[in-house]
């Protein structure tokens, strides 16, 4: 993947319907998914996370994204 080419765009992840960043938390799988798109921040302009949690309590992983 070529960063040049990626620097100007943005990425929009759309979580399924019901699924948020807790939810991933509480099954444990927030630390493997995160690892991936915070690599992927270094090819992308922004990264954007639309999920279906509480907006603050999903604001609390703000913290682990680059």
């Amino acid at each position: 993947m070529e960063k040049k080419g990626l620097k100007d765009k943005i990425l929009i992840l759309f979580f399924t319907q019901g699924i948020s960043l807790s939810i991933w938390d509480k099954v444990g799988n927030l630390y493997r998914e995160i690892e991936i798109y915070n690599h992927l921040a270094d090819y992308f302009k922004k990264i954007y996370f639309i999920t279906y949690g509480e907006s603050e309590e999903e604001f609390k992983y703000k913290k682990l994204l680059k």
